[in-house]
């Protein structure tokens, strides 16, 4: 495995942490900690009736299913996409596609990617 094949794979890990960056995770997280800190507020309220919690947490369930789906799409796309760069890689150098599968490349991949990300958000905030 020479050195365009390490190209591919920080290339590909590169890529595949900006479609991370650029999904918008964080509001869906964020906002499905919110409905799950209420939940939780109501659940445990003594002040609450039990009639009014049977009312009121299935519209609790519902919102945390809806944030559930979402990010399971969000996390879909983005494999999808990776599958995408991994089909181009084998068609265009198959021993660096085989490097990205294999044991090594995934542990590089999976650095390269966390250095990308967190360089970058410190550059997006800066």
């Amino acid at each position: 495995m020479g050195p365009a094949s390490w190209l591919w794979v920080i290339g590909a890990s590169c890529l595949a942490a900006e479609l991370f960056a650029r999904l918008p995770f964080e509001p869906v997280v964020s906002r499905m900690a919110r409905c799950g800190a209420r939940a939780a507020r109501i659940v445990s309220s003594r002040r609450i009736s039990d009639h009014w919690k049977e009312k009121v947490m299935p519209s609790y369930a519902m919102r945390m299913g809806r944030h559930t789906l979402t990010l399971a799409l969000y996390f879909t796309l983005l494999a999808a996409l990776v599958g995408v760069v991994l089909f181009a890689a084998e068609a265009i150098a198959p021993e660096a596609a085989r490097l990205l599968t294999s044991a090594a490349g995934l542990a590089a991949s999976f650095v390269v990617a966390i250095i990308y990300y967190l360089l970058r958000r410190r550059l997006v905030r800066a």
